[in-house]
């Protein structure tokens, strides 16, 4: 069975909760890190890398399926959720890696919020990369059962990572903005 041409076996990897643990807690952990410089190591500390995570998803997932299926596109919706949630366990996982490196720099230097930055904006790209590779997968796979192309997929993706990136980084900023003050 090629997984390429299959949108069951696509929408069957749809990450459960013990999938998910894990990333949650490289995003709360990450944020804890944060939180470790400025002095703040507290469970509110915890969810500053979560918010940019979980706000850019929450905000343009629901735009990104309705335009897709508008757009008459052939995946299926938890075919389209399910790419959304590897690539959130993805950049969820990356950031858990990153996190000892994190905790490190913050309790070492004085330059540990500038370290969580550069090292949230590399996840967030990674992770962003991602779900527009499992969302081209997922959709590629249908369009193939169906016999037909996948026409408007590339330009829907690009669109809603550029307005993603840009929530996800608003968000981001007015977090590390608001420690500053």
């Amino acid at each position: 069975m090629d997984l390429a041409t299959t949108p069951d076996a696509i929408e069957a990897t749809v990450p459960d909760l013990p999938g998910l643990a894990p990333a949650l807690a490289g995003y709360a952990l990450y944020g804890a890190s944060a939180a470790l410089e400025q002095g703040l190591l507290a469970p509110g500390g915890m969810v500053w890398a979560l918010v940019p995570a979980l706000g850019a998803g929450m905000f343009t997932a629901p735009a990104f399926l309705v335009a897709h299926g508008w757009l008459g596109l052939h995946a299926a919706p938890t075919a389209m959720v399910g790419a959304l949630a590897r690539a959130f366990v993805v950049g969820g996982k990356l950031a858990l890696g990153l996190t000892p490196v994190l905790f490190f720099l913050s309790a070492t230097t004085a330059h540990g919020l500038a370290f969580f930055t550069v090292f949230g904006a590399g996840i967030g790209v990674l992770t962003l990369l991602m779900a527009m590779t499992e969302l081209d997968r997922a959709e590629s796979a249908a369009a193939a059962s169906a016999g037909t192309g996948s026409g408007g997929m590339l330009a829907l993706v690009l669109c809603w990572s550029v307005l993603t990136a840009g929530i996800a980084t608003r968000l981001g900023a007015s977090l590390v903005l608001s420690t500053l003050h």
